[in-house]
């Protein structure tokens, strides 16, 4: 995993939204869909629009692995529960916070 790089972390924190792609069980990538997305520090947080019930926060929540995309600006991310340890540790979030971290490419 490695860390975001401050372009990055100013491409994310002037967006409102990004675009979240989810990995399904067989390893492909669910349909993009926009999301909502904060810039707290070196730490990025997303949010489903319409909660814990959103298509994507379900496959997202099961593979943790997912492609954000932000303009011309696409990585792949681990997504981690907010109280896991997580940049968000010890901070009261609602459940369908979810902290992203870059990481590897997918398949």
């Amino acid at each position: 995993m490695s860390a975001w790089t401050e372009d990055e972390l100013r491409r994310i924190g002037e967006a409102e939204e990004l675009e979240i792609a989810p990995q399904r069980r067989n390893g492909e990538l669910r349909r993009g869909t926009p999301i909502w997305v904060v810039r707290a520090g070196d730490a990025v947080y997303v949010r489903a629009a319409y909660g814990s019930g959103s298509g994507w926060y379900g496959v997202a929540r099961e593979s943790r692995n997912a492609r954000i995309r932000v303009g011309s600006f696409e990585r792949d991310v681990t997504i981690e529960d907010a109280d896991e340890g997580g940049p968000g540790r010890g901070r009261r979030l609602p459940p369908q916070v979810r902290p992203v971290r870059q990481h590897r490419r997918l398949h």
